[in-house]
């Protein structure tokens, strides 16, 4: 190891483990969200092998692992999110290879690292007991042992048959990684051919790349896709513009008030909206630099990064191309939010390999200090939103463990048994209700429009504030954060 990587070592190792460990802690920490307790009740908590039903919802590869871990352990939060916690771990750990890989800059390598994990919408799936976190790790583990593999020279055989089953698992975690996984799987194979390879050696690394990956999936997902409903995958947006806004609010949604005063939080909210189109100016201005520079030689090195570069770029680009030609043939909807997950993390490791090319001249260092000045205030950005208990996709279900405490103690203390609530918390507290097993409820059901009479609701004001003032209701508990809403009538309480 040489100098330069040895001062890089503990920055990075530092800032994975904490990583890990933050992601760690939300997941024992935050309350159940919708999407995970519909997981937990309809393929996972269920005596029969329900995780083989086709539906959007199972991600079947999560829903296996997540019955063996509630299976082993007991069911929790904790327990139920241990397969999107080892999601995490690959993720953060190919991460830190192609970090490593890719510069010995300990400032870019950092500031490539913390944009590409601590980013909000990664870090929110990175926790969730859903298949995303699995799908993502995968995805990014494939690019880190082939980029591994080429930078030493290994057989590509051999790492095609390791990368194959890689994606292929990652397609069983989440079918909406379907076509980055195939694109990049391309990418790899395309990388990995040797320079004078013949048509023998194409063959030989397309079976290699194929064939492994196409029995692990046919495996564990043909029998579900042979009896996938038409039109079952209704979560998408309709416009590419929409598709590219979803993501990136959800990239920049949310500073953490907790880590700043409020002058620098209002200076911050103002001028974010500068970063992305800094950012991309940036990378153009690098990008006419190094072409500039081209007609000096290329190392084993620089061919390297602009073979990642590439690979990573296309896995963005050409995903997404492919999405809109579906758009257009099929009527299919573009990746929403979390269905582009993908997206954040290949357009950064794109922008890391494009700022970590030899350099040639002062210009060619300001375009490369300017990349890192900006990814390094994009990390220091997302540090600043920061959050352990509630996700952005489902907000509204933060502390619902707390309104089902409150809900379960009127059940005891007053004898409510039916309740009505919005949609928004059908299942979660059916979950709670379902591992607790101490309290005397029915099943709640899901009901449109929330029927007048109970004794006890649930309630989204946004949704619900016109039902709560009609039924006369008071509320008993009102959750700030999620802004949930426990009301009660008031001769409940006089009545006992």
């Amino acid at each position: 190891m040489d100098q330069a990587q040895h001062k890089q070592e503990p920055l990075l190792v530092g800032t994975a483990l904490f990583a890990l460990l933050w992601t760690v802690a939300r997941a024992a920490i935050q309350s159940i969200t919708i999407d995970e307790a519909d997981t937990y009740l309809a393929y996972v908590g269920t005596p029969t092998p329900s995780h083989w039903l086709p539906s959007s919802n199972n991600h079947v590869l999560n829903s296996m692992l997540m019955r063996l871990t509630s299976t082993i352990f007991g069911v929790s939060n904790l327990t139920l999110r241990l397969p999107a916690l080892l999601g995490a771990v690959l993720y953060v750990g190919a991460v830190y290879i192609l970090v490593r890989l890719m510069t010995r800059s300990r400032i870019l390598g950092w500031a490539v690292f913390v944009c590409m994990v601590f980013n909000p919408m990664v870090m929110d799936y990175l926790s969730a007991a859903r298949g995303y976190s699995l799908a993502l790790g995968l995805l990014m583990l494939s690019i880190a042992v082939a980029a591994r593999a080429k930078a030493r020279g290994s057989d590509p055989r051999q790492t095609c048959v390791a990368v194959s089953l890689l994606m292929g698992l990652s397609f069983c975690a989440n079918f909406s990684f379907a076509l980055v996984d195939a694109v990049t799987l391309a990418g790899i194979a395309w990388w990995l051919v040797p320079a004078k390879g013949t048509v023998r050696d194409y063959a030989r690394i397309g079976a290699a790349s194929i064939l492994p990956g196409a029995t692990v999936s046919l495996y564990l997902t043909a029998s579900i896709l042979a009896h996938w409903v038409r039109n079952d995958l209704r979560w998408g947006a309709t416009t590419f513009k929409w598709s590219m806004q979803s993501i990136s609010e959800q990239c920049f949604y949310k500073l953490s008030p907790y880590l700043m005063d409020r002058p620098i939080y209002d200076f911050v909210i103002r001028h974010r909206h500068l970063l992305l189109p800094l950012l991309a100016l940036a990378c153009l201005w690098r990008l006419a630099m190094w072409i500039a520079e081209r007609q000096r030689p290329v190392d084993g090195d620089t061919g390297w990064l602009v073979r990642l570069g590439l690979l990573a770029a296309a896995g963005a680009v050409l995903t997404l191309a492919l999405h809109g030609l579906l758009v257009w043939t099929v009527h299919m909807l573009w990746p929403r939010g979390r269905t582009g997950l993908f997206v954040p993390p290949l357009c950064i490791l794109a922008v890391g390999a494009l700022a970590a090319l030899p350099c040639a001249s002062k210009m060619s260092r300001a375009s490369q200090r300017t990349i890192t000045a900006l990814l390094l205030a994009t990390g220091c950005y997302f540090l600043l939103c920061l959050r352990l208990t509630w996700f952005t996709e489902w907000y509204w279900n933060a502390n619902s463990d707390r309104v089902y405490q409150v809900v379960a103690r009127y059940n005891h203390a007053y004898g409510v048994r039916t309740i009505g609530t919005n949609w928004r918390y059908v299942a979660v507290l059916n979950y709670y209700r379902t591992i607790s097993g101490q309290e005397s409820l029915e099943p709640i059901e899901l009901e449109r429009p929330i029927p007048p009479g109970r004794s006890l609701y649930v309630l989204f004001p946004a949704d619900d504030r016109d039902f709560l003032a009609k039924e006369g209701l008071k509320v008993v508990y009102h959750d700030v954060l999620s802004d949930a809403q426990v009301a009660i009538r008031p001769e409940l309480e006089s009545a006992h």
